[in-house]
């Protein structure tokens, strides 16, 4: 197992779980449900973490990463490729299909 992302939002973590997903690539999130222990350990020890299973994924997930980390102030809305669903530019994965904006990386 690989450890690729250590969010304290797990709605950062979903998107990109969704598009490794869709990828192919066998991943899940640790600590989803930790938030219960909070004051009893360190509250960077509950922080959600994106994992992968396999380290030949390593490099095309990493890929999927950091597509995501593309400013949205510097995008405009778009229209999936795949679909041809509008998608506001707040987002880099397609709901309808599960394209990820600019990753051609299967």
């Amino acid at each position: 197992m690989i450890h690729l992302k250590t969010s304290e939002h797990m709605a950062e973590l979903m998107p990109l779980k969704t598009a490794l997903e869709v990828a192919n690539i066998e991943c899940f999130i640790k600590n989803e449900f930790n938030g219960g222990g909070l004051g009893e350990i360190p509250f960077t020890e509950t922080w959600p973490e994106l994992w992968i299973q396999n380290e030949v994924d390593k490099p095309k997930a990493l890929a999927i990463i950091d597509s995501f980390s593309t400013a949205p102030e510097a995008m405009s809305d778009w229209d999936c490729p795949k679909c041809q669903e509008r998608i506001e530019k707040d987002f880099q994965l397609c709901w309808q299909c599960g394209y990820v904006l600019q990753s051609d990386l299967s």
